[in-house]
């Protein structure tokens, strides 16, 4: 509320992690709303960017209706702004919003989406790996999760060729928890090592 930049980012990476932590769904939504309003105030486009998209999954979530907010970034400004402005400039945070596309479709089990996302994520995420930011979303959550949405593409696809490729992405995935279970913390990564072999 200090109109600092800093102070505004700090409040997405809280609301971002009580997100992803499992706190109250309303309680998120009504922290993620005032931190969209802040944004709004400090013309902050990126963050506008990024929790958009955490909002929009959460309201989902709670089986309200999304749509009246995708209207946000674009009326931030006052002028018409798109996704696509920042792709490039941004690359961390376009990829973070990718992320948060790709845990969705996987929770809502919507195909078509699917694969149009996975792609345009791992495309990015070629770009974005040698780069950090405190926004960025923790490399193992990205791998996890996009792991269980290559596997489950890799079995609903009839094309062989993509199937494959989603297959080996989701083994290189598997093989990275793996290896997180066997060497960081068998308490943390296991479970998630197993829902990949399943």
């Amino acid at each position: 509320k200090s109109g600092n930049p800093y102070a505004i980012g700090c409040s997405y990476v809280y609301n971002t992690f009580c997100f992803w932590s499992g706190k109250e769904l309303s309680s998120v939504v009504s922290l993620m709303k005032e931190t969209i309003v802040e944004a709004k105030y400090q013309k902050n486009l990126i963050l506008l960017t990024l929790v958009l998209p955490t909002l929009r999954m959460a309201l989902r979530l709670m089986g309200q209706s999304s749509e009246p907010h995708q209207n946000d970034m674009a009326t931030a400004f006052g002028k018409s702004c798109t996704f696509d402005d920042i792709v490039g400039k941004h690359v961390v945070s376009v990829r973070q919003v990718y992320f948060v596309r790709l845990t969705e479709v996987l929770i809502f089990r919507e195909l078509t989406q699917a694969r149009d996302i996975i792609d345009k994520y791992e495309l990015v995420g070629e770009s974005a790996s040698c780069h950090f930011s405190v926004t960025s979303t923790p490399r193992f959550f990205m791998r996890f999760y996009s792991g269980l949405l290559l596997f489950w593409l890799s079995r609903e696809m009839s094309d062989k060729k993509k199937s494959n490729k989603w297959l080996a992405s989701g083994l290189e995935c598997k093989i990275e928890i793996e290896k997180l279970a066997d060497l960081a913390s068998t308490w943390n990564f296991e479970n998630k090592a197993y829902l990949l072999q399943a």
